[in-house]
């Protein structure tokens, strides 16, 4: 099924003035004309709407297309800055949830969930599945842990990991995988089995 094309003259229309639901606003400016003079921010936004479109109507297909193509990709922009800014802001990306590995290399065992967070320079005490799971499919990070938790998960019924599991465990079962992980998460205290 192929999405309807979008009437690029609406599209840069709304965009321009996200506040106006034009279809609607169009209809009422023409019908309740007088009561909306008694606004004038809305009856100036509708003019300056009115206005724009007939800018729009007048140019050639080929320079709708362009300025169409420009405003879709200013869009696709803010969408990405706008995703980039709420990934920063989330709490797995914040100074208090960098994993204390000195700390963590003194634990006789790590859950699978912590050794996981661990892997990714991720302290266990604020970053779980738990709290990733509702953004799975929105953050890059929470994805990224996704992926390595069910690899951990399915390594557990063949024996290749337990949960709770040694840290030794945990990191040679990384190191096998070559799954990346923090160079500071190889505490000195845990020396890596050897194959």
């Amino acid at each position: 099924m192929t999405k309807p094309v979008q009437n690029p003259i609406n599209y840069l229309v709304q965009r321009r003035f996200p506040a106006v639901s034009l279809a609607r606003s169009f209809r009422e400016a023409r019908k309740f004309g007088s009561a909306l003079s008694a606004s004038r921010p809305v009856k100036e936004t509708l003019d300056a709407a009115m206005a724009y479109r007939i800018e729009l109507s007048k140019l050639s297909e080929g320079e709708l297309a362009a300025r169409y193509a420009e405003e879709r990709k200013n869009e696709v922009a803010e969408t990405l800055a706008r995703a980039q800014q709420a990934e920063e802001a989330r709490v797995f990306n914040q100074p208090y949830a960098r994993a204390d590995y000195e700390y963590w290399a003194k634990a006789a065992h790590w859950t699978l969930d912590e050794a996981v967070a661990l892997s990714l320079g991720k302290a266990p005490e604020y970053v779980n599945w738990k709290m990733l799971e509702p953004l799975a499919f929105i953050s890059p990070f929470a994805r990224q842990y996704r992926r390595r938790r069910e690899l951990a998960l399915r390594a557990v019924p063949w024996k290749q990991l337990f949960d709770p599991v040694l840290p030794g465990i945990f990191l040679a079962w990384t190191k096998k995988l070559d799954i990346s992980v923090p160079p500071n998460s190889k505490p000195r205290s845990l020396p890596l089995p050897s194959r």
